[in-house]
This record gives C-alpha cells, structure tokens and sequence, in this order.
C-alpha cells in the first residue's frame, strides 16, 4: 500500500482474477456434482427398480404416466360414488376446490363473497364438516349459495381416523391421521346397486388425501375447464384482478397445425405451479430444516443432492386445465401409493418430486407446464413480503395489494394468499370479515350471470328436437342462420359457400322452410358440417308461427296458444333453442337472414380467451338513427316508442347514440342464451310481437340493461359486453349512403373495408342493398356456385 492509502493496481488486478477463478471453479465443482448425480439417477439398472438400501424405495420417474391408474384401481365395477350434499356442478365452467372442513363463518363469508365480488362466475366445491354438526348461519349461507350460486358442497368426507369424525374447526389438521368416507362403490353382481367400499389406503393427514378427493370432483368437469386449488382459510379475492382463472371457457378448443373443418381440435392442457416467495432466498430446498418432508419420502441421498438449490412449489395454489389437472391428481395419489408418506407437509415432497424429475412433464395429459413466479399469475402469495406497506406490492390508502409490475405496470392481484401474515392487512380484512357478515342479504334468488334460468319443459323440448340434416357437435364455434320463407337457393349456397372458403371450420346450422330440389345440394354436402332444421315460418293472423311438429313441442308446453308474432321474433325463438346445442363456451354468430350476408373472412379467427364476450353492432344514421324513430310514424318507430317510451328515446338522442342492429350477434354460447332469453321474455312483458319489435328490444337491452349498469355488466373476469360503431367491428352493416358504400368497396379484390382501409370485416350485411356490389357478389355467387358443382 501506498503512503497515499490507495491500493496497488496490480495487487487489486490479481484479487479481482483470483476471485474470478474461484467463482469459475465453484461453478464447475457444482456443474461435474449436478451431472454425476443426474448419471447415476438415470442409468440405474431399471426404472421400476423399487427395493434399494433404503427405508423407503426410490421411484424413479415413469415417463409417460403408465403408471398413474385411477385411484379406485382397474377394477371395471368399481365407479366413483361420491355425490353433493347440497348444489349441482356445471360441467362446462371454471371451478375452484377447497377444503373448508376447518373454516370458521367468517372465513367462509370472506372466501366466498370475494370470490364473487372479483367476477369469478364458475362452480365453488368444497369439502366441509358434517351438516349436522355446523351452526344454523353457515347451513343457510351454503344452502343459500348452492341455489343458482355455484357452490356444491360435500360434508363429512374427510374424517379424523381415531375417532370417525368430520375434520372440523376444532380439529388438530396438523397432526390428525385421516380418511375419505364414501368415494367409491363396488358394483353388485346381478343388478345395478353398489356396495360402497371402504378407503384402502392407510390414515394419512388432510393435506394429502385431499388430492384423491380432488381427482374425484375433476372428473365432474370437461376437459376445457380450468380448475383452481387453494387454501380457503387464508385466501381472499379482488375486484379488477388482471390474472383471475376465470379464461378457458373462451378458448375451449385449440386448432391443430393442419386442421380442417373436418377435424377435430385439440383440447388446451396446460398447468401452472407456484414458486414460494423467494425473498432472502430462504424457500430455496436445502434451506428449510425438513426440506418439506423429502427425507421422509424419498430417503435416497440423490433425490435430496439433485434437488437441493431448486425454489420450492407450493401445491396450493396450482391451477390449469381439467384434462391436465386430472392426471397431475393422479400423480399426486400415486406418490403417496409409492412412498407411504402419511404426515404433514408430505404433499409439498410429492409436489416439487413429480415437477423436478419430469414427471409432469411426460404425461401426455398435459401439454405444458409452467412455472409461475411469486406475485406474478392469478395467486399472489405474500409470504415473506411483510410488512406489505413498505413494499410496492401494497397500497397502504386503498388496502389493495398488487402483484409485481414485470413491466406492465401495478395490477391488482386477483386472489391473495397468506394474508394474515401482514399485520396490517390481517386488521383489514378482519374487519371486511364483520362487515361482510353484517351485511348478508338473503332476500335476493344466489343466480350467476353465468347461470339462466331455463324452463324445465323448453329443456325437453330442445332434447326432442332434432334436425332434419347433420349432426352438431357440440364443442364446436357455430354459424346459426335463418332462411326466410321466401327464399333464393342461390343466395343461400353463396353464404355457405363463402363461409368456407374464407376458412370457418365449425358448424353452420340453418333453419330452412322446406328441403326440396331447389336445395338438393344442402343433401350432398355432409363433410361440410351442415346441420338443418326443417320447417316453415307460415302465417297466423296477423303473425307467423313455426308449422313442424318439433317446435308445436315448445307451442303447446304454454298455458294457452302463443299470440301471433313476426317472423323475425318466430327465428329468435328457434335461435334460443338452437344455441342450447351447444356448449356454453362456443362461439356462435347469429345471422338473421342468409340472403343478406356474405362472409369476407373467419369470424372466429381471433378473440380473447379471457371471458365470454358478446358483440353488437351499430347501424350507420343514413340506415336508421334514433332521431328519426323518435320523431317518425312508421310502424318502427311505433315499436320502439312501446319498448323504450319517449323519455328514453329522447335521452338516447342528447346522447348521440347509435342504433344496433338484430340482423347479426356474435359471441358465446353462455352470454348468447341468456341475451336471447331476456329478449323473449321483454317480448311477452311489452307483448311486442310485430315486425320491428327485435329491433327496439335489442336496443332496450343494451342501452337500458347492460350499458346502464355499467362495469358490473359490461365487464369482468368471467364475461364481457361489447358494442361496435358501423364500420369498425367484424360486423360491418353497409350504410344506406351509396357515397360511403363506393368509398370503401374495392370492386377490383371484391373487398369491402372497414372506415380504416386496413381491416377487412368478416361477415358484410345488406350488401343487397347498394347496386354495384349487388351486382358483383351475384356474379361472385355464380362462379363460386359453378366451382362447387353446386
């Protein structure tokens, strides 16, 4: 050292080289460790090897999931048995399991009215105590909320094995040894009744069995479902939560690389794990002193060096698709058959097993798996990130926590989990805990916007009818269209025709007055997916009714004959009926009349798989305007002033609003029906039967309905309302003005754009109306029509 206090240059030069050196063999030393280990692992001389110097066998990954038979065994006469003490599951929605043996009321208020309040609309399963052994407040409140709310409850399954009780709120869940009562039933020979077997795996604690309870809920759900699991009792949910679950319903079926509209989808399959909160790196494996109970599962020395530095998974929360989620609880059950480890905190070792060793990885079942960061996906475990009010990750003003910015900015987290590890926001929620008691409310019917209200008699009605051509499929996107009474058979062809030439691949159901030769080619044309309805729309007074015998099914279910009505409330009808062939999650495009609808493209090619969404569309004011209905004679304008009365129409005018069109509706299954639904009954409530009310009732909807109510209607995490202006939307509604139409149709491509010349709309409507484009789209249907051998 210099007398100056400073170091030597080439003294610090060498520390800093040596330091480096030492890093680089460290991470050598590590590198050579890490692949002696993984060798020695997997070159052993067998993969079912399972007796070694060990207490416990080793299992070495089975790639491919061979091995992970259902829990109840191969026996074909065993099934599943179990069934809800109270609610109904909804195979088609998103759900979330619990288990909630060890809730106190409050904590199922707070779980359960959160979840609610966040826009989570799908099924709720839990696992309770005996009925007869809860308070008078939570049987109500359960029984409340299985009735049209989406919980399905089972009590008394979980029992503490030393003395056949329910687990309850006062059960050690630590230390208790436990069993399931009643999931399985051996079925007797010579008639169909079951004998219901007994568990026959050894007591082991809650955490681990509840994955075989899991399974057994899983199979209630079809394979596009996503399904959450995750500690009740420390667990709440926010509104506006970017990253909730409530997604896959939207995007139910994945195209193949080379699909046709003959060939099937692929189901989505894909499953997210959660790391534990990393901060002062203290849930990396070899940090914890019982390593989540490896030593007791996996008692060789490799399973523990292999998986010493890795971050630790959490099995709560772990959420994905059914088809995934089903054999992850599969491989849960397994490593508990394999290992026999009984006692609190094994399920974290079987957890981060089947993730680390590739077990996941191999099933054919799941198509990926990922791995979410702490504060980063749809559960926000807090963790070690107390006190939350010095961290960005809380607002301390609004008590809303956030998960991690990752560069999208601060975004409530949708489920938060650990809570009452911050001080802070344990205070809060436990007074939200009182509040929400406090204000319980059970004068309101529990009903989803997920949930319609469906006639017991129109559902048997639509089991009876039947069409007269094809055969839905139901997990498939959908084009439903009606053919008027009068119709031009070269019209229609030209709508089927450029349906699939633009690349729809789902089903187009048609409703058609009367197969004849004018449409012998809808007979020949089976590989296109064409399923019709027969029928004629004929007179009845001063209305239309339906004349085949399929829909007199509906007619004669009510109390008297239904009243005279047009045509075009006559086709809503047969929609509603026709949707209800479909599941909740397609996508369906209503189109009100073939002869004036063309397709330029696939209406489904794009669209969010984060909700349900509907989608209407706006007129041009030179098509109709509210101003002119308003002030109008016409018998439009007479319909429209009975449905939304003068007042409304005139707050609609100040506000310069748009008129939407029947003519075409595009959006899910789930949201369609329920639309569809509450048109009809405001035709019977208005008793507007005539032409034109479909028009005003729409528009009622919308604008005194859905759009009036704001965010609560037009948004959330399970499902979204949108409206589009003419010219802007997948819908494009040709205006009246033969100025406009000339501006934006290219007659040299045969392409109508959209108001941005960019976008070419899917499906253009009343393009009959303007004569040169009517005039070219009659030359384009010819050609089309000669190709097709039509």
């Amino acid at each position: 050292q210099h007398p100056t206090g400073t170091v030597n240059a080439t003294f610090r030069f060498r520390c800093y080289f040596l330091l480096l050196v030492a890093s680089v063999v460290i991470i050598l030393i590590r590198t050579y460790n890490d692949v002696q280990i993984a060798m020695e692992m997997f070159t052993r001389p067998s993969l079912t090897q399972t007796a070694l110097d060990t207490e416990v066998a080793f299992i070495t990954p089975i790639y491919g999931g061979s091995d992970l038979i259902p829990p109840h065994g191969t026996d074909p006469n065993v099934h599943i048995q179990l069934m809800p003490t109270f609610g109904k599951h909804r195979p088609d929605e998103d759900v979330i399991f619990a288990i909630a043996n060890h809730l106190t009321f409050e904590e199922y208020v707070l779980f359960v009215m959160t979840l609610r309040d966040s826009g989570f609309e799908g099924d709720l399963v839990l696992s309770t105590q005996d009925v007869k052994s809860m308070d008078g407040d939570l049987i109500r409140f359960l029984k409340y909320h299985s009735n049209g709310g989406g919980i399905i409850v089972y009590d008394g399954v979980i029992r503490d094995n030393a003395n056949d009780s329910s687990i309850n709120p006062s059960s050690n869940t630590t230390a208790a040894m436990v069993y399931l009562k009643g999931l399985y039933g051996k079925k007797r020979e010579g008639n169909d009744q079951f004998t219901i077997l007994d568990d026959k795996r050894v007591a082991r604690n809650m955490g681990v069995a509840q994955f075989e309870l899991f399974w057994v809920w899983s199979t209630r759900y079809s394979p596009s479902s996503r399904m959450l699991i995750i500690d009740a009792h420390d667990t709440f949910f926010q509104e506006n939560g970017g990253f909730g679950i409530g997604v896959s319903k939207a995007c139910p079926l994945l195209p193949t690389n080379n699909s046709t509209f003959t060939t099937s989808r692929t189901e989505p399959s894909i499953i997210h794990l959660y790391e534990e909160n990393q901060k002062n790196a203290q849930h990396k494996l070899n940090k914890l002193k019982d390593r989540l109970m490896l030593p007791v599962a996996y008692k060789d020395r490799l399973v523990l060096q292999f998986m010493h530095n890795e971050n630790i998974l959490s099995p709560s929360p772990t959420h994905g698709h059914q088809r995934a989620m089903e054999a992850y609880f599969r491989a849960m059950v397994r490593q508990f058959d394999h290992t026999q480890c009984t006692v609190y905190h094994c399920e974290w070792a079987f957890h981060n097993y089947i993730y680390y060793f590739g077990i996941l990885h191999s099933l054919p079942e799941i198509r990926k798996v990922k791995n979410i960061m702490q504060g980063t996906g749809a559960v926000n475990s807090v963790g070690l990130d107390v006190p939350l009010n010095q961290s960005e990750m809380f607002n301390a003003g609004t008590q809303i926590v956030y998960n991690r910015p990752m560069g999208m900015g601060l975004q409530p987290s949708w489920a938060v989990h650990q809570y009452d590890r911050d001080q802070e926001l344990n205070q809060t929620i436990t007074k939200l805990k009182k509040r929400l008691v406090e204000t319980l409310d059970y004068d309101e019917p529990a009903v989803l916007q997920g949930e319609p209200d469906i006639d017991q008699s129109l559902l048997d009605a639509i089991a009876l009818m039947q069409p007269a051509l094809g055969k839905h499929r139901e997990g498939e996107n959908v084009v439903i269209a009606n053919v008027p009474r009068r119709f031009d058979s070269k019209k229609l062809a030209f709508f089927l025709l450029t349906a699939r030439e633009y690349g729809f691949e789902g089903d187009i159901v048609i409703h058609i007055p009367k197969l004849d030769d004018s449409v012998k080619f809808l007979m020949e044309q089976e590989d296109y997916n064409i399923i019709v309805y027969e029928g004629e729309i004929v007179p009845d007074g001063h209305g239309w009714k339906l004349a085949k015998s399929e829909i007199k099914i509906i007619e004669e279910q009510q109390e008297g004959p239904r009243p005279p009505r047009s045509e075009s409330i006559v086709a809503f009808e047969l929609f509603y009926i026709l949707t209800m062939k479909y599941r909740r999650s397609s996508r369906i495009l209503l189109v009100e009349n073939v002869e004036t609808a063309l397709f330029q493209s696939n209406p489904f090619k794009e669209g969010s798989c984060s909700s349900f969404e509907l989608s209407l569309f706006k007129e041009h004011t030179t098509n109709h305007n509210f101003l002119t209905i308003r002030t109008g004679k016409s018998a439009l304008s007479e319909v429209f002033h009975l449905v939304m009365g003068e007042a409304g129409m005139t707050e609609l005018v100040e506000l310069g609003e748009k008129v939407l069109t029947p003519s075409a509706i595009l959006g899910h299954a789930g949201l369609m029906q329920q639309f569809i639904a509450e048109m009809l009954r405001q035709v019977e409530e208005f008793h507007c039967y005539s032409d034109g009310c479909n028009w005003a009732l729409v528009n009622n909807i919308w604008y005194k309905t859905i759009s009036a109510a704001g965010s609560e209607a037009t948004g959330g995490i399970s499902y979204k309302f949108r409206t589009y202006l003419q010219g802007i939307g997948d819908i494009h509604p040709i205006p009246m003005s033969e100025k406009l139409t000339n501006k934006f149709f290219d007659a040299e491509r045969g392409i109508y754009h959209n108001y941005d010349q960019k976008v070419i709309p899917s499906v253009v409507l009343d393009y009959n109306l303007q004569p040169s484009m009517k005039t070219y789209f009659e030359e384009k249907a010819k050609e089309l029509i000669d190709i097709a051998g039509w």
